[in-house]
């Protein structure tokens, strides 16, 4: 799987907007025996979480004259899993065990574009982050309509109730942080950054992560061979994440998502009529929260 994502920002007084892509997965699934299909089993590598930023904010000090902070960050995380389903009667129940892997970068600025004379300031943050992670489902599925008049499979409608959940992990990270001085150098044509000396270097510092549980649930009407539809609720406790970083203090979040999918014909030469073509939305609370207020 492949993506093409974009995001725009706004505030009172500022707006930021930012776009990008990637592969986004790659998954295989199989059933090991092919007469007893009751058992499934995948394996694959799934994107977890993502962070690219980067905010700007102006100042005018009576005193020193114009100055910047500047707040960037950028990494993603990924899991390696896998995973095995079982189905009986209609009830299907699975679990996935991950491996969580990746490397973040935080770095704040304090910069003084028209001073030779003041000294910038920079704050750089690796972190690199591991561990286990898991989750589990159930799901059930009843057919609820079947014309016995028409053969084509497709017409049937099936009925789907699943749910899922996690009881949360615990993370392990090493941390390195190293804060330097600059200055700008005036003489070149760029008004370069020359590195003045380092004030603060620590290395390999050891932490944990503690992400919430979270759980879902949903129904979806349709057949996948031609059309289906679905609701769709998660809810996180990001209230209880803990973080040896200091970036805490998040809400519990919820999120209702909606949509559908139609295929124009499974069994088609023509790959474009064989694809699942998808729609839909969702509304909900985010875990951050921002001056008080829930986003």
């Amino acid at each position: 799987g492949a993506y093409i994502d974009g995001a725009r920002l706004v505030t009172r007084d500022s707006s930021y907007g930012i776009g990008g892509g990637s592969v986004s997965h790659f998954v295989l699934a199989f059933v090991p025996n092919a007469k007893h299909n009751a058992w499934a089993v995948t394996v694959g590598i799934l994107p977890y979480s993502n962070v690219n930023y980067n905010f700007v904010q102006n100042f005018k000090d009576t005193a020193i004259g114009p100055y910047s902070e500047q707040y960037t960050g950028s990494g993603s995380l990924y899991q390696v899993y896998a995973g095995g389903a079982y189905k009986v009667k209609g009830f299907s129940i699975g679990a996935n065990l991950g491996y969580l892997f990746g490397k973040v970068v935080y770095q704040d600025n304090v910069l003084f574009p028209d001073s030779a004379y003041a000294y910038n300031t920079q704050t750089v943050t690796n972190v690199h982050i591991n561990g286990f992670i898991y989750n589990v489902g159930v799901q059930y599925q009843r057919l609820i309509y079947h014309n016995r008049d028409d053969p084509d499979a497709r017409r049937d409608i099936y009925a789907f109730f699943g749910a899922y959940g996690s009881s949360g992990a615990t993370l392990r990270t090493k941390s390195s942080v190293f804060t330097e001085r600059s200055y700008t150098n005036l003489n070149t044509t760029d008004s370069s950054l020359s590195v003045l000396d380092t004030l603060q270097s620590a290395l390999t510092q050891k932490g944990s992560i503690k992400i919430p549980f979270n759980l879902g649930a949903g129904v979806m009407f349709g057949n996948e061979m031609f059309w289906m539809a679905g609701i769709d609720f998660k809810y996180a406790n990001w209230q209880n994440y803990t973080t040896t970083l200091g970036n805490g203090g998040l809400s519990n979040s919820w999120q209702v998502s909606f949509g559908g999918q139609v295929t124009p014909k499974y069994d088609a030469n023509s790959y474009l009529k064989r694809i699942q073509y998808r729609l839909g939305a969702y509304y909900g609370q985010s875990e951050i929260n921002y001056a008080g207020n829930h986003l």
